[in-house]
């Protein structure tokens, strides 16, 4: 017999699979699971308002530098949630932080202001900081970035797995917890950050002006796994002059070039192969990678070229640090055949790895939540691509947590989009995590 609710409808409605993720029903028994009804039954009805929501972000185009269009509906929509928001300008000391990443854009724009948004306090209670980046990758071929188009299942355009979706995610949760008067076991405050797809340097920002969480969770297109760590990530760029003696030399531009790349190539399988070893990472299948963006050759037709260069990106594990990585990619760039007509220079991100401690408390929390809300949180293991969480873990005192909804291999592609499904999930997670109604679960044996 399926249990009534109190306001007279029957158990939790029928909610479709989220393809690649795998569910389980956590046992919940009281106060626990009555409250996971509520939930369910609450998003179910909202639905349709949350998948507009995405969609009204996603039709604002906020690829850098134009973050700033959004700071208006994101006002709005957190007052609508009882956030107070406030703009903060970014911090006088960035551009000379260490971990600061200077522009990648074809015209450098100044740094852009932050969002910062919190609940009323109450004294007494830890709290918990989400960040969520504001920035998007340009349309490039997508056929509908900014359309925001709801299908019935899916969300679509860019941004909307990462990471837009995630703000609403996040703010829903919030409306939802003041609607159904379920307390909450900590304060909550959002940064709502530029600049993340370039190097970081809006979250840096936040963390000079500022942060005093006990938790951090940076929301990301995890698909609902709780991650404690990720790869750090170097770019770069190699190029090659061609040799002055002749026209019949003036090939070694581009084998000086290829030859560099096999070398990488070569460090790419040897830092995967030590990845085995590396806790946290030991199960990914491919937990860093070499990305070359661009290859070219400077030629006239039917000339040979004098130059050749290419840009890539290549990632490595909390084994080594950002400078002992980035003296092994210059030592196997600059050694071996070709190599007197390289030159190697750091362009782009350079992301540190970090990894924390996989049975933090907000960890165990986190991945209690999941349960509760009928997932299934997997192992305990490092995200494999990286992300702001880095610098919070560095310059913070917070657990730094990578979590959220949507699937990474969604993101930045030609079809992004976010199964709104996904997202309710997430948003039943968050009810959970933020009320404690994980831990009741998980002490009356859930997940056991």
């Amino acid at each position: 017999m399926q249990e009534r609710t109190t306001d007279g409808q029957r158990d939790e409605p029928a909610r479709p699979r989220v393809a690649g993720v795998a569910r389980r029903v956590a046992p919940v028994t009281g106060a626990s699971a009555s409250a996971r009804r509520q939930v369910r039954l609450w998003s179910e009805r909202h639905r349709d308002r949350i998948a507009e929501a995405i969609g009204t972000l996603v039709r604002v185009p906020t690829v850098a530098p134009d973050e700033p269009l959004a700071a208006g509906p994101l006002t709005d929509y957190l007052r609508g949630a009882r956030f107070t928001v406030r703009s903060e300008p970014p911090h006088s000391g960035l551009l000379g932080h260490p971990d600061h990443t200077p522009s990648a854009l074809p015209e450098p724009a100044p740094a852009r202001p932050n969002l910062r948004a919190a609940l009323p306090r109450v004294p007494g209670l830890p709290t918990v900081l989400f960040s969520a980046h504001t920035d998007v990758l340009p349309a490039q071929r997508h056929p509908e970035p900014w359309s925001g188009r709801f299908d019935g299942v899916r969300v679509h355009g860019r941004g909307s797995a990462d990471t837009k979706g995630n703000i609403v995610m996040l703010v829903e949760a919030v409306r939802c917890l003041h609607e159904l008067g379920l307390p909450m076991r900590a304060n909550v405050e959002l940064d709502l950050v530029s600049d993340e797809q370039a190097g970081g340097n809006g979250a840096l920002s936040t963390l000079l002006h500022g942060v005093h969480a006990q938790e951090v969770v940076v929301l990301k297109p995890t698909g609902l796994t709780v991650h404690h760590g990720h790869p750090g990530c170097l770019g770069f760029e190699v190029e090659a002059q061609a040799a002055a003696d002749g026209q019949a030399h003036r090939v070694d531009a581009v084998d000086a070039c290829l030859a560099a790349l096999d070398r990488l190539r070569v460090l790419e399988r040897c830092w995967l192969e030590q990845a085995a070893d590396c806790p946290g990472f030991e199960r990914a299948a491919r937990p860093l990678e070499l990305d070359v963006s661009a290859l070219a050759a400077d030629a006239s037709h039917w000339s040979d070229p004098d130059r050749c260069g290419f840009r890539a990106t290549l990632g490595f594990l909390p084994d080594r640090t950002r400078a002992e990585a980035a003296a092994e990619i210059e030592r196997t760039v600059l050694t071996g055949a070709g190599a007197e007509r390289l030159r190697l220079s750091w362009r782009g991100i350079r992301h540190d790895a970090y990894l924390g401690a996989s049975d933090g408390p907000a960890a165990e929390q986190l991945r209690a939540a999941v349960r509760w809300a009928g997932g299934a949180p997997g192992n305990a293991a490092a995200w494999q691509a990286s992300c702001d969480a880095r610098l919070y873990h560095r310059w913070s005192t917070a657990e730094t947590l990578v979590f959220g909804c949507g699937d990474l291999r969604d993101a930045h592609t030609d079809h992004e989009s976010i199964d709104v499904g996904q997202v309710l999930d997430g948003l039943a997670t968050l009810v959970g995590h933020l009320t404690g109604a994980a831990q009741l679960s998980r002490g009356a044996g859930a997940g056991s």
